[in-house]
Order: structure tokens, then sequence, then C-alpha cells
């Protein structure tokens, strides 16, 4: 008896800490923030409204925020000429619907000497 009930007792714990885990997943940077937030609150009526839901939903603010943060990646210097791509000015959302399912998807921006990769969509923990 005695045994299963420490047992309980460290699934219980164990248990706790994930859905602790999984509230806090994502600890952003002050960078990522300056430079991500406002695509985070352009789905949010106003400043106002945008810094009550950051305060009432964090949950829900810091995966809107990793979406556009980290739901991408640059590959740099795929081709030899072209400006080296910044990632704060892409708005992740405008590419959404070249997302695959299972699978990278590459995509290329005229004028860019980089390469935006977007992760698959079955890697995502967010989705607008």
């Amino acid at each position: 008896m005695k045994i299963n009930f420490t047992l309980a007792f460290i699934l219980l714990i164990a248990f706790f800490g994930v859905l602790r885990a999984q509230e806090s997943f994502f600890v952003p940077t002050e960078e990522i923030e300056k430079k991500y937030a406002p695509y985070v609150m352009i789905g949010h009526q106003n400043l106002t409204v945008f810094e009550e839901f950051k305060k009432s939903d964090r949950p829900k603010y810091l995966k809107e925020l990793w979406y556009y943060s980290q739901s991408f990646y640059i590959r740099r210097n795929v081709f030899e000429k072209g400006v080296e791509m910044n990632d704060a000015i892409i708005c992740i959302s405008r590419y959404e619907n070249l997302r695959k399912e299972k699978e990278e998807a590459v995509v290329t921006i005229p004028g860019f000497k980089d390469v935006l990769v977007l992760l698959p969509t079955n890697k995502l923990i967010y989705k607008p």
C-alpha cells in the first residue's frame, strides 16, 4: 500500500509538472518580444486590447509569439547574390499557405540570398 501511495504521489507531481511546463513552454527574450510582438498585436484590435490580452491570457500570448518567432527559420547564403534576410521583417502568417503538413517548406523570396524555411504543420504548437 505504501509503495502504491508513493508511486501515485510521484505520478501526480510529474503530471502537474508537465502541465506547468506546457504553460511556460516558451520563455521569450526581450529581443524576441521586441521583434515579434507587433505581429501578435495585429490579431488584436488595438494596443489596449493587446496589453490586456498579454496579461489575462499569458499562455495563449506565448503560443502566438512562438508562432510568429519560432515556427520558421532562415537558411543563410543559399544564393550568391541578394540581400541578407532580416527575420524581424517577416510576418510568417503571410506564408502560411505554403506550409506543408509533415515536411519543411522552403520559401524563396526574390532579391534575398537567404531562404525562409517553414516548420511542418505537425510540429507547430500554435496555428493561427
